[in-house]
This record gives structure tokens, C-alpha cells and sequence, in this order.
């Protein structure tokens, strides 16, 4: 429904994640409202293992729908993975602990993440 990609703010050229709507989507006011309704309900959420939403963008003005969001640094699960292959049970039992926090965090508002991957954080590159 949507790429990621990886920019940076115009205005403070501080570097930021951008998610854009798919153009197949873009005339679809269903997935265009669902879209914009993710990136508002997730900039509501205030949790340190939560990404952060900077903006969001309906792309009214002959542009694109987009949620600016924090950039993060690191590594994906699979990338953890691939490297590590199989990794201690202490270690499987603590990894997801993070991520448990945050949705939980989503839960106590009403709001149920539907695309947790361990490969979350592939992005393009944009300039």
C-alpha cells in the first residue's frame, strides 16, 4: 500500500523516514483515509519504543499522501538474524521485549498494528 523511503527535512535537514501512498491508491478514498488516519493515530503515540510521526500529508495541493517519520538507526530482526542465525533462547526471549511494549502501549489506545516484519527497516534512498 505504501514504500518507505529515506530523506531529508527541507526546512531543519534532519534525516527522516517518508512513507509515501502507492499512486494505485491515490484515487482510492477508502485506502487514502486509511492511510492518513495510520499516520495520525500513530503520531498520538508516546511510547521510547514507538517511532516517532513527524508529519503527515494528504498530497491535496497535486502532491502525494505521506507520513514523515523519524529516522532510526540500526538493524532489522532479519538482519539479526541472518548474521547471528540461530541465537540463544535468553537472547529470543529478550529481543521482542521492546517491540511487546510499544504495542502494547497501541493496545491501551485501540489501536491494533497489522504489519509488525522483521524486516521493517529496508528503506529507498531519496535525496
Amino acid at each position: 500500500m505504501a514504500a518507505v523511503y529515506c530523506g531529508r527535512h527541507e526546512g531543519t535537514g534532519r534525516p527522516v523516514a517518508v512513507k509515501v501512498l502507492d499512486d494505485a491508491y491515490a484515487d482510492n478514498p477508502v485506502a487514502l483515509r486509511r492511510f492518513l488516519l495510520e499516520g495520525r493515530i500513530a503520531a498520538k503515540a508516546r511510547h521510547p519504543n514507538a517511532v516517532q510521526v513527524l508529519d503527515v500529508g494528504d498530497g491535496a495541493e497535486g502532491g502525494c499522501a505521506y507520513i514523515v517519520l523519524e529516522l532510526l538507526d540500526g538493524e532489522t530482526l532479519e538482519d539479526v538474524f541472518q548474521r547471528e542465525g540461530a541465537v540463544p533462547l535468553d537472547v529470543a526471549v529478550a529481543l521482542p521485549l521492546p517491540l511487546m511494549g510499544a504495542v502494547a502501549n497501541a493496545h491501551a489506545r485501540g489501536v491494533v498494528h497489522r504489519d509488525l516484519k522483521p524486516n521493517a527497516g529496508q528503506l529507498s534512498r531519496i535525496s
